[in-house]
């Protein structure tokens, strides 16, 4: 085994003349039971005939079959932790010699993790003030105003409803005092989960300071290309003509490479969190999850799971509460000093 660069590992595998010779034996049997061979009966052919007839496809049958076979194992011996299937080159195979074969196999980054306790963090009070809550009337009394006649006129004014207990009760709140409330409370919930994820983008990209290592190349520059596309899509929703959009794509391109290195960096080290302290997500933290996603659609949680698993979504699901577990993790061992504006 040696290296072949940033997280690929090139595997020589040797199966032995004899290994070989049983695996092509076994192909001849498959291949003679359904030889078509002029002036014989289907499966009836000579073996010389055959050999002779499909010497070709029993060679390609013989290797495809070995490597399905001694490819695993070699792979299981050699201990590495793959992503996705390897790729096999330099095969050859010569009458009475073993098939030899290579793996080029992309494998998990070596992670060595640093002391991860008691990282020091920062985190903003949450502190909802009168101005942001009368901001938020203001626009919710925009949304209900409506456009009214004026007499002698042909053109419409737009009335703004006051701000009163009638205009309460239109929006489904008894009293101002409980619309006040009510705003507060769900300004409160919106300004705490922007304070954790800030605080969690804190936690990793001091984990991400501290810790040296490399990723594999082929899966930052596929993340490079989906987040590239996403921007450029997203540029031509906003009106963006698609001479700007071409325009910016250098620019684009650079910062979705950036993007997409961070993104994957912050994938495996998380997951080598994970590992590091056994954190993984449970079947029933996956059957809440699911149950949370057949709620908001109106769906069974039978459905959702099938929909994931048809579209190859579940894994991520996953991941999702696993990475959430990480978090948690990580920011119950912090220590986060509160920070008032």
């Amino acid at each position: 085994m040696k290296d072949a660069g940033t997280c690929l590992k090139t595997l020589r595998v040797e199966v032995a003349p004899d290994a070989v010779a049983a695996v092509r034996e076994a192909v001849e049997q498959d291949v003679t039971r359904a030889a078509q061979v002029p002036g014989f009966r289907t499966g009836r052919a000579p073996l010389a005939l055959v050999r002779q007839r499909y010497g070709t496809k029993v060679r390609e049958e013989t290797i495809r079959r070995a490597i399905g076979e001694y490819l695993p194992k070699a792979l299981e011996q050699s201990k590495l932790d793959l992503l996705g299937d390897p790729e096999v080159t330099e095969v050859s195979l010569d009458d009475g010699r073993p098939l030899t074969f290579t793996a080029q196999c992309e494998i998990v980054p070596e992670i060595p993790l640093k002391p991860i306790r008691g990282l020091k963090l920062t985190r903003q009070a949450v502190a909802v003030t009168d101005t942001q809550v009368e901001s938020v009337l203001a626009a919710l009394q925009e949304r209900y105003a409506t456009l009214e006649p004026v007499a002698g006129q042909a053109e419409k004014v737009k009335k703004v409803p006051a701000l009163d207990d009638a205009f309460s009760a239109l929006v489904g709140v008894e009293t101002l005092e409980q619309l006040r409330a009510r705003v507060r409370e769900d300004l409160t919930r919106e300004l705490t989960a922007q304070q954790r994820h800030a605080v969690e983008d804190q936690a990793v990209q001091k984990l991400l300071d501290q810790t040296s290592f490399e990723v594999p190349p082929s899966i930052v520059q596929s993340q490079a290309e989906r987040l590239l596309r996403e921007s450029q899509w997203r540029l031509l929703s906003q009106g963006t003509t698609p001479d700007e959009v071409e325009s910016r794509k250098a620019l684009l391109a650079e910062s979705s490479k950036q993007g997409a290195l961070r993104q994957v960096k912050t994938f495996f080290l998380l997951r080598q969190v994970a590992k590091a302290q056994g954190l993984a997500a449970t079947e029933s933290e996956i059957e809440q999850r699911i149950g949370a996603l057949a709620a908001q659609s109106q769906r069974t949680p039978e459905q959702v799971r099938a929909e994931l698993q048809r579209e190859r979504l579940l894994s991520e699901l996953v991941w999702d509460v696993t990475r959430g577990k990480v978090l948690d993790w990580l920011l119950a061992q912090a220590q986060i000093e509160e920070k008032t504006a």
